[in-house]
């Protein structure tokens, strides 16, 4: 569907790359000195979205949340519009 730069955070580091939105699932890759971050979703498996502009003092946050865990994007340039298209991805 669409890609969105901004930064993902694994382990309380932010790693900035792309996320890919698509019907069925969310992912995120990065590449950074020789590092690779990679993460993919089914929208299925996601129990929760939130959107916060101060959420943990980054700015235009968006929370993912499965059964397992929560996964943190901040740094979004257009943050409402892609919150809006995961939430109708996620309900689809």
């Amino acid at each position: 569907v669409n890609r969105y730069s901004c930064s993902y955070w694994k382990s309380n580091i932010p790693r900035q790359g792309w996320m890919y939105l698509s019907v069925n699932h969310l992912c995120f890759y990065s590449v950074f000195m020789g590092s690779e971050a990679k993460l993919c979703l089914r929208w299925t498996d996601i129990t929760k979205l939130d959107q916060d502009n101060n959420m943990f003092l980054l700015p235009d946050s968006i929370k993912v949340s499965t059964r397992d865990r929560s996964h943190i994007f901040s740094m979004l340039l257009h943050s409402n519009e892609t919150f809006n298209i995961m939430e109708q991805l996620a309900n689809m």
